[in-house]
Order: structure tokens, then C-alpha cells, then sequence
């Protein structure tokens, strides 16, 4: 187990959260451990793509590869300066 990860038990598998090992993008990503399989849940990282703006990625079928929400915080939602 990564010493920056945290495990949390509950009665639909085992949530992960593990920090992005990118420097570009900080953030972290939650996955879930359910039949022996770990899937992703949600990431949340700073875009950094010139506005510097959070991103959430979530994954509603997580045996789906690919996300199915992309949500971009704004400086007032999130309360970013």
C-alpha cells in the first residue's frame, strides 16, 4: 500500500484516494476495489491549462474507461482566488 493512500471499508467495496504522481496536474484520484478489481470513482486535480481552474472527473459506470462527467469549478464556486 502507498503511505500517501488512504483506504475506507464500506459494504460496496474498499474506496481508495491516492495523490496524482503528475506534476503538472496535483490532485487525487478515488477508485473503488469491488470483486478483486479496482475502478476509478472520481479524480479531482488542478487543470492547469493556463486558468489554473479545478477539475472533477466522474465516473458514473465505473467499468467505463472513460469519464462521464467533466465539471469545471469556477473562482467563485469553489472559492478560489
Amino acid at each position: 500500500m502507498n503511505t500517501e493512500e488512504m483506504r475506507i471499508e464500506t459494504p460496496l467495496g474498499t474506496l481508495i484516494a491516492y495523490p496524482s504522481n503528475d506534476d503538472k496536474h496535483p490532485g487525487i484520484f478515488i477508485d473503488i476495489i469491488r470483486d478483486n478489481y479496482e475502478f476509478p470513482v472520481a479524480s479531482i486535480g488542478l487543470n492547469n491549462e493556463g486558468d489554473n481552474r479545478l477539475i472533477t472527473h466522474v465516473w458514473k459506470d465505473i467499468k467505463q474507461e472513460d469519464y462521464s462527467n467533466r465539471i469545471t469549478h469556477t473562482e467563485d464556486g469553489c472559492g478560489i482566488n
